[in-house]
């Protein structure tokens, strides 16, 4: 394990240029860090870099406000450390303990919010000094934070903002270091810039048993019968489902053939479920 005391962190100078990157603000109040569900939902942060490229992390500090707020930020919450991990396990974990020996592991810690102070990533491909650290094009690389804010906690090994979610946060970001050629997961529009999971959607409830119609159109409307005997007018109401003069109508149950009005078809339908109204019977029978 190689800690790092530098707040600045490069390779010897090159007479060649670079890309640089937008600074990540290393801070748990940064809005990407935030799994709440507005903004971002839960899950790793996600960076495509080019090899030779450069990015700066910038500790918590008190002149940079990332959102507004109603009250002062303590600085003795304002600490944090910063680990760059080569184990997929120690990431997903949150637990720097499970990095082998053998594997490579880079620690840096903030512990003065009063200035203004920062990690500079330089992802070289060959190193061009004794201490420089290099980076394999097709590779993934992982920094995730152990610390909740207080001193004490900028030494532990597990827990921490890595995974908060008590506080809904979580400052994990999976670096991927783009081949140098025909590499068809980084693009222009994607190289450079932080990212994080959308937050969840809520499918729109729909009731199942909604009626749908295919032709036409369904109007329900109550309808009032007469029906002449014996020159004394009897009035039965009958419910029934009026439409337009064509088409074919989807009630759920049954499909009817709409009729136009007046046809011989429709007046023999309508006497037979007039019949069938018990307030008429007798006088059908007399019919």
């Amino acid at each position: 394990m190689k800690t790092l005391w530098y707040f600045i962190i490069f390779g010897s100078a090159s007479v060649y240029s670079r890309d640089i990157y937008t600074s990540i603000n290393w801070d748990p109040r940064n809005p990407i860090f935030k799994a709440d569900g507005k903004n971002c939902g839960p899950g790793p942060r996600q960076l495509k870099v080019r090899l030779n490229s450069q990015i700066y992390l910038v500790c918590p500090n008190l002149p940079t406000v990332l959102q507004q707020r109603g009250h002062d930020v303590q600085t003795s919450n304002m600490k944090e450390n910063i680990w760059l991990l080569h184990n997929k396990t120690a990431f997903d974990e949150c637990d720097v303990s499970q990095v082998q020996v053998t594997q490579k592991t880079d620690f840096f810690i903030c512990d003065d919010p009063t200035r203004l102070v920062f990690l500079s990533l330089l992802f070289l491909e060959h190193a061009a000094g004794m201490n420089d650290r290099t980076f394999v094009g097709g590779r993934t690389y992982y920094l995730i934070a152990t610390s909740h804010g207080t001193q004490s906690s900028v030494n532990y090994l597990s827990g921490g903002h890595c995974n908060d979610t008590s506080k809904n946060i979580q400052m994990k970001i999976e670096v991927y270091v783009c081949n140098k050629t025909g590499d068809r997961i980084c693009n222009s529009r994607n190289v450079g810039r932080l990212t994080c999971p959308p937050p969840a959607t809520t499918a729109p409830y729909t009731s199942p048993n909604k009626t749908t119609l295919t032709h036409g159109t369904e109007l329900r409307i109550n309808i009032t019968e007469s029906v002449m005997a014996d020159k004394k007018e009897t009035k039965s109401e009958i419910p029934r489902t009026e439409t337009k003069p064509t088409g074919t109508i989807i009630t759920g149950e049954n499909t009817t053939e709409a009729a136009r009005p007046g046809s011989t078809k429709n007046e023999t339908k309508r006497g037979k479920r007039i019949c069938e109204n018990d307030e008429v019977v007798e006088m059908c029978k007399s019919m």
